[in-house]
């Protein structure tokens, strides 16, 4: 059996070199036919161009970047930015998407193969697409990308809008339940900007796959409500026991209230969680007076653990402020007027300074 090795070549030092090349190939044949390579390692050779003297090195077979080049350089280690916002980070070599679920089997590829020739050389929709009359199947392709991508692309986003880190506490959390929630005039899609006027009234359609026999519990909270920024949530709606998918016959621990979004404070975060009941029924009272917003401010995290949930299905959306919420408030008895806030007018770099200056010097020679 024949062994390979790879000759490194490097800038030629001395008139010696020469004589020392052929002096290297004799040893190369030689380690090639007595010393055998190491376990997990092969020896490889590359015929040099130059007169350049060589050098034997061993190869690393498990090494996934040994085709790529001879003198590869990983990328730069993490800086501290990369851990606050990860996926902003230079991408490595090894970065892809990921698979389909399996390996296709050869006769689904030459399905789609066929399939795509069949569409290239179809007339009728060459004519359609030379007058942009041709449509796509926005449903179908959707349903493709859920079944191939979907709870990949949810995991990857919660982390993304760090709303693993506020709700669940943990980066370690992973979704394989897709949900889809809709309003009458909206539908939630995983961060999509609406209005809080759309969320006046409870989900008119929830829908997920349920496991036979489980019981689920679902959770509606706002992670960016709380008007004292203590870290917890403001709860808009709490159903449990949930079976076969059927939120109108549950039970209902916390009535809907519609989002509030307090003028000032941007876009919030509205989830809406679903949790596997581990262990059976949650045994839990309606939550009294749930017409105070102190009643409401509360992690979800805790109610989860203390009745042993799981959360498995995740949507969210996005919401800011509307003259809805001023309605809301009123619904409110511990709100003795709506919240405003107002951020620091922001001012550039050059045009502080000049009135820093300015000011500096009224106050400097300004009459004693």
């Amino acid at each position: 059996m024949k062994s390979l090795f790879k000759i490194v070549s490097s800038p030629l030092l001395d008139s010696s070199a020469l004589h020392y090349r052929a002096s290297m190939v004799e040893c190369c044949r030689y380690i090639s036919k007595k010393a055998p390579a190491k376990e997990g390692k092969t020896r490889m050779m590359r015929k040099d161009q130059t007169d350049k003297h060589t050098e034997i090195i061993e190869v690393d077979k498990s090494d996934k970047h040994r085709y790529f080049k001879w003198n590869y350089q990983p990328l730069p280690t993490q800086t501290s930015e990369d851990v606050v916002n990860p996926h902003f980070n230079i991408r490595s070599p090894d970065f892809k998407l990921p698979n389909p679920r399996g390996r296709l089997a050869r006769s689904v590829w030459r399905q789609r193969i066929a399939e795509v020739q069949a569409a290239r050389n179809d007339p009728e929709l060459e004519k359609l697409s030379r007058h942009r009359k041709l449509f796509l199947p926005l449903e179908e392709i959707e349903a493709e990308w859920k079944h191939e991508f979907g709870i990949h692309d949810v995991n990857k986003l919660i982390r993304f809008n760090q709303i693993s880190r506020d709700l669940f506490h943990s980066d370690d959390v992973i979704m394989n339940t897709w949900l889809d929630v809709a309003f009458t005039d909206v539908k939630i899609h995983r961060g999509n900007l609406v209005q809080p006027s759309q969320l006046l009234t409870s989900p008119t359609s929830i829908s997920f796959t349920p496991k036979e026999g489980q019981l689920y519990t679902l959770i509606v909270s706002n992670l960016d409500g709380h008007p004292e920024g203590t870290g917890n949530e403001v709860l808009h709606w709490m159903v449990s026991n949930i079976s076969n998918g059927d939120v109108q016959n549950s039970d209902t621990i916390l009535n809907y209230l519609p989002p509030l979004p307090w003028q000032g404070t941007g876009h919030h975060r509205l989830t809406f969680t679903l949790y596997h009941q581990t262990e059976g029924r949650v045994q839990a009272d309606p939550i009294n007076e749930q017409n105070m917003l102190k009643n409401r401010c509360m992690t979800s995290h805790e109610f989860a653990t203390a009745n042993h949930l799981l959360p498995v299905g995740i949507t969210w959306c996005q919401v800011t402020w509307d003259e809805s919420v001023s309605e809301t408030c009123k619904l409110l008895k511990d709100l003795s007027g709506e919240p405003v806030f107002e951020m620091e007018e922001y001012l550039e770099p050059k045009v502080e300074q000049e009135m820093l200056m300015r000011k500096w010097s009224e106050l400097k020679y300004r009459n004693m």
